[in-house]
């Protein structure tokens, strides 16, 4: 019985530690999803304000180092 009880506890904690680890990383990644959303939305708006067509701020924004290292990061 001792045997089934230690074997419970130690189930347990290593759901706790996965618990705690799974918490850590959505953290992690929805932080980056959110620095990634806001350097685009403001390359957007800064190429919409200089006058650039509609039709290519997507395409620009895309080669972008810094966006494009942003949303390799948020995966």
């Amino acid at each position: 019985m001792q045997d089934l009880q230690q074997e419970l506890n130690n189930l347990r904690s290593d759901l706790n530690k996965a618990i705690t680890i799974i918490k850590e990383r959505g953290k992690t990644k929805a932080i980056a999803e959110r620095d990634y959303r806001v350097a685009l939305a403001k390359e957007i708006l800064k190429l919409r304000s200089e006058g650039m067509p509609i039709t290519i701020i997507s395409d620009l924004c895309r080669r972008n180092e810094k966006i494009a290292e942003l949303k390799m990061n948020r995966v």
